[in-house]
Parts: structure tokens; C-alpha cells; sequence
């Protein structure tokens, strides 16, 4: 008897074999590896599917928390409210910026963050709340955005299991997108997730269009102007990134890893409807 393997990617690929080789060599003509218009046309995909008014990519999921805390700026002595019961870089992101991240228990029926837990576990520290939507289910965002808005904390939706999930809210005025609720919302392309690619590859969603600029200059460390990089202090703390993160993605999706301070290295592709290379940071 052959085990059953946990994931086995080969017979979705085998469907879509011709169309990603297609869009890969495209890409591959093409030369436009990072960023460029692929990965323009998938940002205007996501941002129109999830209902936010920006999209931004990036290399990963991990550096789209990572961006989004950035933006928001996250420094040491803050806190961070989320879930133990998530991927390790929910709470390391936090912790990369000096951050603390503060855990708050589960709903043990939906195994999302417990809403009724949360208020008990804000400090005046406390800088953001990161909810995680497991399993490709919401969580609860309702009462979470209520406490966020009565306290002025930021919400981060962890959405890297998630994209293309529903919520129905009662305050929000209908059914809403996961990652479209909170200030931003991060997507994770890895290739287990639920929109998977050949190696890695993330996205931002956000509707505040200042916070959407800071991360667009985030991502390509602090360029403005073509090799013209600038360090901007602040409040919202738009300072230079040292990291570099995103490539050229759309449709079925190729998302290329070739970053500076990673290991991994190659091409990447999505199993959606097209393609692109998102690099590593």
C-alpha cells in the first residue's frame, strides 16, 4: 500500500502544464523580471478581487507582514495582539522590528483568535492587531475592527490561507473580502497555499492610498526616483527598507525568486492564470 502524500502539486500542474510553460517563456522573452507591467496586471487582478483599492507585491507572505508592520511603524518596546495558533512568521515579523508579540487564545470552534479574548491583552503599547483567517476562514472581524477603532489600533489581516474567502458583516455594509477589512491584508503565494506558486511570492491590500505609497517605496528600498533612494521619518514611519521585495507577476502566475539576502533561487509560477517573477528580499 503507497502512503498518501500530504500535498502533491503534480496532477493540478499537469492540468495547466501548457498554458504556465506558455506564460513562462513569455515572461522569459520578455526580460522584464522585476516588477514591470506582469506584475502590475496581478496587483489590478488582486486589488479588484478582494475589493481593496491598491494591491502591492512583494517576495513572500513573510515580507508582506513584515512591509505592512514597516509602513505602519512598528519599532521596539511595541506590541503586537495575534494568535499562537498560526505560522511562525505571524509573531516573527513582529518580533524583527523589536516588537512583542502578545498572544491571544483561540476560538476553539473556528480556531481563529478568540474576539472576546483580545481587549484583555491591549496595552497603551499596543501598536496592532494581526488576526489570522486559518483554513481559509475568516475570522471574526466584526467585534475586532470595533476594538481597533475605539482603541486607534491598527488591524493587519493575516490572510495568507485565505485569499478569495468571504466575510459577512454585520458593520461593514454586506459581504467583504478577506484582506480588504483591516489597514492592510497579507497573501502568501507559497507554493501549498491556497493560489500557489513555483517558489514563493506575496501580496499587500490595502484601501489608505498613503499607506499603499509608503509600500510601493518600502519594497525597492526607498526608491522614488530610478536609483534615488530616500529615508523619510515620520509618524507613519516611512523609513528606507533594506529589503528588496517584489518581481513581475499576473495571471496563472510565475513569481521568480532571484533575491540578494536569500538562499532560495530560480522561477517561479503560480498556479493561477498567468505568470510573473517576484524575487527574494
Amino acid at each position: 500500500m503507497s502512503p498518501v502524500p500530504l500535498l502533491d502539486l503534480k496532477p493540478q500542474f499537469a492540468t495547466i502544464r501548457d498554458e504556465v510553460e506558455r506564460t513562462i517563456s513569455r515572461v522569459v522573452a520578455s526580460q522584464l523580471f522585476i516588477l514591470g507591467s506582469e506584475v502590475a496586471d496581478l496587483e489590478r487582478e488582486i486589488a479588484a478581487m478582494t475589493g481593496s483599492a491598491h494591491a502591492i507585491g512583494c517576495a513572500s507572505g513573510t515580507d508582506a507582514l513584515v512591509l505592512s508592520l514597516h509602513a505602519l511603524g512598528l519599532g521596539p518596546g511595541d506590541e503586537v495582539v495575534t494568535t499562537p495558533f498560526t505560522f511562525f512568521a505571524t509573531a516573527s515579523c513582529a518580533v524583527r522590528h523589536g516588537a512583542k508579540p502578545v498572544f491571544v487564545d483561540i476560538d476553539p470552534r473556528t480556531f481563529n483568535i478568540d474576539p472576546a479574548k483580545i481587549e484583555a491583552a491591549i496595552t497603551p503599547r499596543t501598536k496592532a492587531i494581526i488576526p489570522v483567517h486559518l483554513f481559509g476562514q475568516c475570522a471574526d472581524m466584526d467585534p475586532i475592527l470595533a476594538i481597533a477603532r475605539k482603541r486607534g489600533i491598527a488591524v493587519i489581516e493575516d490572510a495568507c490561507q485565505a485569499i478569495g474567502a468571504s466575510y459577512a458583516s454585520r458593520t461593514l455594509g454586506g459581504v467583504r473580502r478577506a484582506g480588504a477589512m483591516g489597514t492592510t491584508g497579507t497573501l502568501s503565494f507559497f507554493p501549498s497555499k491556497n493560489l500557489g506558486a513555483f517558489g514563493d511570492g506575496g501580496m499587500i491590500t490595502t484601501s489608505d492610498d498613503g499607506i499603499a505609497a509608503r509600500l510601493r517605496v518600502l519594497r525597492v528600498h526607498g526608491e522614488r526616483e530610478r536609483y534615488k533612494h530616500r529615508r523619510s521619518d515620520g509618524t507613519a514611519a516611512s523609513t528606507l527598507s533594506r529589503r528588496r521585495s517584489c518581481g513581475s507577476s499576473s495571471r496563472t502566475s510565475t513569481l521568480g525568486p532571484t533575491g540578494a539576502s536569500r538562499t532560495r533561487t530560480g522561477t517561479t509560477v503560480c498556479s493561477v492564470r498567468a505568470v510573473s517573477s517576484i524575487p527574494s528580499g
